[in-house]
This record gives structure tokens, sequence and C-alpha cells, in this order.
């Protein structure tokens, strides 16, 4: 129910419960004339309204303002939730009006606003006070703070909401500029029927069953709000659960908090926010997007998630991204594929990013399949031997290297007779002019990262390198002047290598001309 877009620091904002909206008119004598449904769409009520109002003392019947009409504006609030399944409050209205009408519940009119044309009400804290003074209930609120942010709001709107059930159907601002009115956009549905189930990355979901349609939530939202059969649920205008309660009288019991995995037959807690997935990394239902994102990147054919779960239901738990690979509608594809590229494919997005370390560490182990097979099974030296201990990610890669199964996954695909390794990616068929040379690059190139640029040299038979260990003929440095080897540069000069910035080397040899022409 925060909803920033209208929030201004130093303004007084009003929580207005879900109830009977009501508007009262006093006449110029001070005396309660007329009562209205709504605050704006106003239909007159008064015969039902009044007369119970003023038998319960629920308003005075005399204000201090005497000159022209006034008008306090408030709810009619009960704490009696009525099942109608609709916008609220509109969709309550009817079932609250006869619930008050008839008497069947308890009611107290509480104000928040007041208008007249005999005086004039300066601010909330005049409207406030002149409020209490005439002996009205009056709403709660607080004033906002200038950092205000989405906990800080839900935390001060729940310290400063005294009614049963925390549903905001509505909020008064009292501004610089005037007063606002705000809906809450809140919605009531009843659950009548739930189904679990699994979307293809593994997720949990409860499918629920409501009067016109069917709305799918997360497990985790399912069971904190512990949504089951003849469930009331009230969502807020993004379409998120903020309450929940029972409308038949049987006792409930409460969702379990603690899940068996119905794939692998792990059991794991149910999270209290966000998907609810298997806590086993290498569970089968949590492989599928892995192995999509793997298909991809080595230039496979994808593969239905059917299939894959006709896969996996004949290889077993036992499952491996690599196994895939062998699925009969691809086994015939053998697509070509760098070293970089076919690590990248394998390991998680969230341990490595984007081609830039893979290729480093790949140029680390001058690319050869059986120095990377080495660091792969010496993980721990991969941080000290190639000289990257300064990077996040390369850690974490060695991190993950220690769970066997990641191993055992990455050494069957290096490994593997499915792809054909090439040396680098070509971005197009150009001259030969560096066959034979060796070019050493460092820093960050505006042409793009050090693949992109590996890339765009190797056309011209280059070999490129980015570990300033062996010989080179020339050094490229990139236009950002960032994460540059001083080192490297110093040794260079003192030796008479050649050094060219990213924009002499790329005109000196019309590179950029030939990328326009050839791409």
């Amino acid at each position: 129910m925060f909803v920033k877009n209208f929030l201004t620091a130093g303004d007084f904002l009003t929580l207005v419960p879900v109830g009977i909206k009501v508007s009262l008119q006093y006449d110029d004598n001070g005396r309660i004339e007329r009562v209205y449904k709504d605050w704006q769409d106003h239909a007159d009520v008064t015969l039902d309204f009044l007369p119970k109002m003023l038998e319960d003392d629920m308003i005075p019947r005399k204000i201090s303002v005497k000159t022209g009409s006034t008008f306090v504006y408030g709810v009619l609030y009960t704490p009696t939730l009525c099942p109608d399944p609709g916008e609220l409050p509109q969709c309550v209205m009817d079932s609250l009006s006869d619930k008050f009408v008839l008497g069947l519940a308890k009611f107290n009119f509480f104000a928040g606003h007041v208008k007249s044309f005999g005086t004039t009400f300066r601010g909330a804290n005049q409207i406030r006070q002149w409020l209490n003074f005439s002996k009205f209930h009056v709403l709660p609120g607080f004033v906002i703070p200038h950092d205000i942010d989405e906990v800080k709001f839900e935390k001060m709107a729940t310290s400063n909401f005294p009614f049963k059930y925390p549903l905001i159907s509505d909020y008064i601002e009292f501004g610089r500029d005037g007063v606002d009115f705000y809906s809450t956009n809140l919605f009531q549905e009843v659950v009548f029927n739930v189904e679990d189930g699994m979307d293809e990355d593994g997720s949990l979901y409860s499918m629920l069953t409501l009067t016109h349609e069917k709305l799918k939530i997360g497990y985790s939202e399912a069971v904190k709000y512990n949504v089951i059969k003849n469930t009331q649920i009230v969502l807020d205008e993004s379409g998120n659960i903020i309450y929940s309660r029972s409308i038949d009288k049987r006792k409930r019991k409460a969702r379990e908090d603690k899940i068996t995995c119905p794939v692998c037959g792990n059991i794991y807690s149910v999270p209290k926010s966000g998907k609810c997935v298997c806590s086993d990394p290498h569970c089968n239902s949590r492989l599928y997007p892995r192995v999509t994102r793997m298909l991809k990147i080595l230039s496979f054919p994808d593969i239905s998630y059917d299939s894959y779960i006709k896969l996996t239901n004949k290889v077993g738990k036992v499952f491996s991204v690599v196994d895939v690979l062998y699925e009969d509608s691809i086994v015939d594809y053998r697509p070509n594929c760098t070293l970089p590229n076919l690590l990248r494919s394998i390991v998680p997005p969230e341990v490595m990013h984007g081609s830039d370390a893979f290729t480093l560490f790949c140029n680390k182990c001058n690319n050869s399949v059986d120095t990377v097979d080495y660091y792969l099974h010496n993980n721990r030296r991969i941080v000290t031997d190639l000289g990257m201990g300064d990077r996040a990610d390369i850690r974490r890669f060695s991190e993950w290297l220690e769970d066997p199964i990641n191993l055992s996954d990455i050494l069957t695909l290096l490994h593997s007779d499915r792809v054909n390794l090439t040396k680098v990616d070509r971005k197009f068929d150009g001259a030969p002019i560096f066959r034979d040379k060796t070019i050493y690059i460092t820093g960050k190139f505006k042409h793009g990262d050090i693949q992109e640029v590996t890339s765009i040299l190797s056309s011209y038979s280059a070999d490129v390198i980015t570990s300033g260990d062996a010989g080179f003929d020339c050094i490229v440095v990139g236009d950002t002047k960032e994460d540059v080897n001083g080192f490297v540069i110093k040794h260079a000069k003192s030796i008479g290598v050649p050094i060219f910035t990213e924009s002499e080397f790329f005109t000196t040899y019309g590179i950029d001309e030939d990328l326009a022409e050839n791409l």
C-alpha cells in the first residue's frame, strides 16, 4: 500500500480503513442535517443512516460552526469483514450498509476531513484539532518524513493504525496545495480451490481458483498467508496478497513451512518471500535454465521443457547438464566453440558474468585445454598462480569448483566430443596482416570487452594475449585507460616494443573501416 509517487515530505497523511465512506452535512445553525454515502458521488442515505448514528452517539448533533453548511468526511467502521469479491471498499458497501441499518454489527464513525462554507480550515493540524474539539473520533495518520521508503512507510502505517484488520482503503493527504484523496486500489477475492505446481525454473507456485478467474502466486506467498480452500484474500494494486483469513468456521491447519522436493526428495524450508526452489542446486528441477543457456552459448538447437523432462526421467536423479548434449534431437550437431565460451556455457552467470573473465582465465592458461584442465583440478591455485586474486568473480569461480559435481560437469564438457574447439572466434575474414604476430592488449576498450577485441584482431590472423609473461610484438592499450598493466608497458618501453593506444592502432590499420564494411 506504499504509493511513493504522491508522498511529499512534510505533508500529513490520514489512513482510512475499509468501511462505509460517508459525508455528514451540518446546516447553518450547526445541526446535523443530512448523511451521504461516499465523499464525492453523493447518495442521500439520511433516512437509513442518521437515526442509527444518533441513537448510538456516533456523531455530535451540533457543531460550533453556524454560518453556512459544513461537511465532515469520514468512514463508518466495523471490525467485520465481508467476503464479497471486487475492489475495496466498493464491493462490500452494500453488505456493510445492510449490517449497519439492521444492527447486525457494531459500527463507529471516524472523521478525517472537514470543509465549511462558513469558516476556513487551514492545514491538517487545525482540521484535526477542530474534529477532536467537536467530539468526533478522528482517523489516524502521520507526518511524511523526508527519507520515506517502503519499509519505513509500512512500519509507520502499521504503528499508527489501531483497527482490527491491516486494510487501508484510502489516504487523505494534507499538503501545501490543499487536500487530496487517494485510493489504495485494494482488491478482494475468495479462493475456491488451490493447486500447487512447478515452473520450468524449478520454482513452486500455487494456482488459485477465484470467482471469475485463476491467479498464480508464489509458493512462499501461499504459505505465508496460509492460502487454502475457502480463504478470503486481499490483494494490493500490484497483485500481491497483503491479508488473508478463513471464511468458514472450520479450524484451519497451517500450510507447512517445510516441503519435500517432488523431484529429488530433499526436505527444505520454504523462504519467507521470493522464489521457492529446491535447496539442492543440483536437483533436476533447477537445471533446465542452465541447460537452455548452455545450448544457446554453444550454438546447439534448443530443446523443449517436455523433452528435458523425458530425458531426466530416462537418466534418473543422477543427471548432469552435459547429458542433454546426447538428446536425440541434437545428437547429430557438433558446433564450433572457443574455449572461453565453452566454460561460460556451463558456469552459472551468478558465479562469473560475461565473457571477459573467461577470456582472461583462458589466456592465462595459454588457451591450452591441458592447462585449463590442470587448474580446474587444482582450483585453489587459480588465484595464486594466475595473478587474478583481485577479481571477485575469479575467486567465486575457484570456490564453485570446490563442489565435486560442478567440477565433474565442467570437466565432462571440456573433454567431450560434442563440440569442436576452435582457437578463437573471428569477427570476419580479414587480410592476414598480423600473421605470426603476437599482440598484447591491456586496459578497457571502447570497441568492447577483451573477447570482442580479441575476435576483431584475430580476423587479421593475430595471436592476441592478455598475459605479459610471453613474448609479443606490440602492445595495444584501451582508450578508457582502466585496468592497464603499467609494469608490462614499462618493460616494453625498455626493450623498444611498439605501444599503441586503441584509437591509434585501429586508425593506422583501417580496422574501423573494415568493421563497417564487413558488419
